[in-house]
């Protein structure tokens, strides 16, 4: 059987998250898209971006949310916590929605990582979650989660760039924190 990366994709998870709703399914996409839209190296008007992720989502423009949710992905954007990942003057190269795909034993390891930034020894790779409730006091207990995700798509990148540092990150979108997942099994090695 083939081993799907994504538990914040899956409807269990969403339900962990409290984000389980149709409109954090839809503040999830629409943040993923506008940050995508914002990151891809072409410089948009704001209000075509924001008009064309309400087409792509079937969501209403006059609606108050995706000003907010497109807000919010700017803030992060223009974050100088995050220039490293979102300044093109501080890495090599950076992807958005990046497919990995790869063989554990007999398995297909599968899934998207969010954003994967490479410098010239160290790969970033980061994983947005859009949990409306998210604050920095509640990072750990909202990140516990996604280790297992983490670590997968951490050795998958490390199988593209072995000479390269790999480090994983999950973002959190509502509160702008960051939590960096360490492997302690690999820690411990």
């Amino acid at each position: 059987a083939d081993v799907e990366i994504a538990p914040g994709r899956s409807a269990v998870a969403m339900d962990k998250s409290g984000d389980g709703d149709e409109e954090g399914r839809e503040r999830g996409l629409a943040i993923h898209r506008f940050l995508q839209l914002l990151t891809d190296g072409v410089k948009y008007d704001p209000a075509f971006v924001r008009q064309q992720v309400c087409i792509e989502l079937n969501l209403d423009e006059k609606n108050r949310a995706p000003a907010e949710w497109q807000t919010e992905a700017e803030r992060l954007v223009k974050h100088p916590t995050f220039h490293n990942w979102f300044d093109a003057t501080y890495y090599e190269n950076a992807f958005n929605e990046i497919p990995v795909y790869y063989y554990s034993g007999n398995q297909l390891v599968h899934g998207v990582v969010d954003r994967l930034v490479v410098t010239a020894d160290s790969c970033f790779l980061i994983d947005y979650k859009t949990h409306h409730n998210a604050t920095v006091e509640k990072l750990e207990t909202l990140a516990s989660p996604y280790h297992e995700q983490l670590r997968l798509y951490k050795e998958g990148i490390k199988r593209l760039w072995p000479d390269n540092i790999v480090r994983a990150f999950l973002l959190f979108t509502a509160c702008a924190s960051a939590y960096e997942w360490q492997d302690k099994a690999q820690d411990r090695v």
